[in-house]
């Protein structure tokens, strides 16, 4: 998927980030940043690869 981020300083670029089980701090910035918004509130389901 091609997205405009902010701050990103080349075209072709791959976003990682780490999170510690249970943890979501990584995800949820990276989300906010290539989305521009917070990531939609479930109801308690993980989704992912831990919500199968």
């Amino acid at each position: 998927m091609e997205r405009y981020v902010e701050g990103a300083e080349s075209e072709k670029l791959v976003f990682f980030g780490a999170d510690k089980k249970g943890e979501t701090d990584s995800w949820d910035s990276l989300f906010q940043k290539i989305f521009g918004m917070p990531y939609p509130e479930t109801n308690g389901d993980q989704g992912g690869v831990e919500g199968y």
